[in-house]
């Protein structure tokens, strides 16, 4: 009976240890599990603090960011066709960014949440997509060699600013991105897409004074009127590719009468000269057609993110080519603005030839603009061979600036071309390819809105195109976007 009694007394005693250990256990649970979600609500509060202390601080940004973000993002998730004049230009930007902006949101709240999770699968996530990335890239650099090498050396051109300064040259300039897509208006054919950055230096007194003109000063030396003492100068260096399909992207054979297949891919390299009344810009611009230009693989990396089919006629695009365009424009602003300041209006006629083996032709035409605050520059153009920066007027030809920061205005632009080449509707130069029955006259008309606030310019508009080739079933229509930031 002993022994039955001391078991029962042991096994009474096991019984109260472990329900003291498995207690213990329990409690270290509650402190750990505190602690932990003590955790993500510091990190969340004081994410949310920094985040609304930087809105406060920063609204304007913010909201052109959001709008940015919620237009561009709307455009690679959603397509639907347009019906009408309101649907197209009014409902579906409208509906895109909305859209768009909601989903960035609700993915970014849930990344949010699963990264607060606990600080060991944080860390994992991040190496992960660390890993993830690097073998992106390796793939991305591999396969898009020759985009990359011309990436590469435009970025590395204004990066030494520190040498620049030891120098005695001055820091800044203006950076610009261009994006332009057929997909604003709900097609997928034609001048399909063009994507452009380019960068001008600071305000020069003469070209020496930049360490970047040196290799060309010789040339610049020769050039007349680039020189003159009473303009403010520019260097301008630009990194852009055009893309262009016909309207029947599903047939794998030619598509005979219609735009062959073709990209452009390209630096520009030039100069500009302006006063408060006047811009002149020369620009060369050095590229390849044909495959080379990698137009095939930027399309269908765009369609494979938006689920998108890819167009099919891609091996019928017109053959490699070294393409060279030089282009000459002029732009005059009427009336002279002292200051630039409340609500005034501005006429910006502009003139220019372009002459090469990728396009040849005169153009002259103008923009109209009226707003609040205008900006001192010269207007809001399309990519095109002449397109720089908005090099705005700075120091003592600048006019006098508004108190207040922010600036708006609706601008109406139109552009006429007297065109006798274009090897993306002609073909190729030696031998044969594809090419349509150009027209000989071409016209863009645009409308749109820009935002300036500080140092950074903002606008969206929509072109309309003539037809460009005999057999062209209508016009185009395609948006653009542009960012202009001054530093």
């Amino acid at each position: 009976m002993e022994s039955i009694h001391d078991l029962k007394n042991k096994l009474a005693d096991a019984a109260t240890s472990l329900g003291a250990s498995a207690s213990d256990a329990a409690k270290d649970l509650r402190t750990h599990a505190k602690d932990t979600w003590d955790s993500v609500q510091e990190h969340t509060q004081s994410a949310v603090k920094e985040s609304a202390t930087y809105v406060r601080k920063n609204p304007v940004p913010t909201a052109l960011a959001a709008l940015g973000i919620g237009l561009v993002v709307g455009l690679l998730l959603r397509r639907r066709t347009p019906e009408t004049f309101t649907h197209r230009y009014i409902s579906e930007p409208l509906h895109y960014s909305r859209g768009a902006l909601l989903d960035f949101l609700n993915k970014g709240r849930g990344l949010v949440k699963r990264s607060f999770s606990t600080a060991g699968e944080m860390a994992e996530n991040v190496s992960d997509e660390l890993k993830d990335t690097l073998k992106s890239a390796r793939k991305t650099g591999r396969k898009y060699g020759i985009f990359t090498a011309m990436l590469l050396a435009f970025s590395l051109a204004p990066l030494p600013h520190a040498q620049a300064a030891d120098a005695g040259e001055k820091a800044g300039g203006t950076f610009g991105i261009y994006i332009e897509n057929d997909l604003f208006a709900g097609t997928d054919r034609q001048y399909t897409s063009g994507v452009k950055l380019a960068w001008s230096s600071a305000d020069l007194a003469n070209y020496s004074d930049s360490r970047y003109a040196s290799p060309f000063l010789p040339l610049f030396n020769l050039l007349p009127y680039i020189n003159e003492k009473d303009y403010q100068k520019n260097l301008v260096f630009s990194l852009g590719q055009n893309i262009y399909t016909p309207d029947d992207t599903e047939s794998t054979a030619l598509v005979k009468g219609d735009r062959p297949y073709a990209g452009w891919l390209y630096l520009g390299l030039g100069v500009v000269w302006k006063n408060a009344d006047i811009r002149n810009s020369l620009v060369l611009n050095l590229g390849v057609v044909g495959s080379w230009s990698y137009a095939q693989e930027s399309q269908r990396l765009v369609h494979d993110l938006r689920s998108l089919d890819h167009p099919k006629g891609w091996d019928n695009q017109l053959h490699n080519e070294l393409g060279v365009t030089a282009v000459y424009q002029r732009e005059w602003r009427w009336p002279k603005h002292e200051r630039r300041v409340g609500l005034d209006w501005e006429l910006i006629p502009h003139a220019g030839v372009a002459l090469g083996n990728v396009q040849t032709y005169a153009n002259v035409g103008g923009e109209f603009r009226v707003g609040i605050n205008l900006p001192d520059d010269f207007g809001t153009a399309a990519i095109g061979p002449a397109a720089t920066t908005s090099t705005p007027v700075d120091g003592s030809q600048g006019a006098v600036r508004s108190r207040f920061d922010v600036g708006l205005y609706a601008f109406a632009r139109v552009d006429g071309r007297a065109v006798a080449h274009n090897i993306f509707l002609d073909g190729n130069t030696f031998g044969d390819s594809p090419s349509v029955d150009r027209k000989w006259f071409v016209a863009d008309v645009s409308v749109g809105a820009a935002v300036n606030y500080k140092n950074t310019k903002i606008a969206y508009a929509f072109v309309y195109r003539t037809e460009e080739f005999r057999g062209q079933k209508e016009p185009q229509v395609f948006g653009t976007v542009s960012m202009n930031v001054a530093f």
